[in-house]
C-alpha cells in the first residue's frame, strides 16, 4: 500500500469535519470531508467530499474491520471522481492514535495483473 495523503479534524467549527490532502505524481487535492447530517439509508455515505471549498468530488463511509485478537480497525472508505480524472479513485483512510487519518492506496488485484501483462 502507498501512503498518498492525510486527514485531520478541523480546529474551527464542527469537530467531525476533516480536512487534508491527497498527493500523487499527477494529482494534488486539498479536500474537506463534511459529515452528512441526515442519512436516509444505512448504506448512504457518512461524508461528502469537497475540493477547493465548494466542488463536490466524492463520498466517504465509516467502516470498522474486526480483527482477531486485536482492537477493531476504524477507517474511512473514500471514493473520489471528477470528469478530469481517467478513473475513479478509491482509497482508504486509516485512523491513527493521534486522531489523524493516513490515506492509503492499493492497486486492485485485477488491475495489477493487467498492468503486469501489458508490461511483458
Amino acid at each position: 500500500m502507498s501512503k498518498i495523503g492525510y486527514l485531520k479534524p478541523t480546529t474551527d467549527g464542527n469537530p467531525q469535519e476533516l480536512y487534508g490532502e491527497i498527493k500523487t505524481l499527477q494529482l494534488q487535492l486539498q479536500i474537506n470531508l463534511v459529515p452528512v447530517e441526515r442519512k436516509t439509508k444505512d448504506a448512504a455515505p457518512d461524508y461528502t467530499i469537497f475540493a477547493n471549498g465548494d466542488i463536490e468530488i466524492g463520498s466517504a463511509w465509516r467502516k470498522v474491520k474486526q480483527q482477531v485478537g486485536d482492537d477493531p480497525l476504524e477507517f474511512l472508505s473514500i471514493t473520489i471522481d471528477d470528469p478530469s480524472m481517467p478513473n475513479v479513485l478509491n482509497v482508504a483512510a486509516f485512523k491513527l492514535e493521534s486522531g489523524m487519518y493516513e490515506i492509503t492506496w492499493r492497486r486492485r488485484q485485477s488491475q495489477q495483473n493487467e498492468a503486469q501483462k501489458s508490461a511483458a
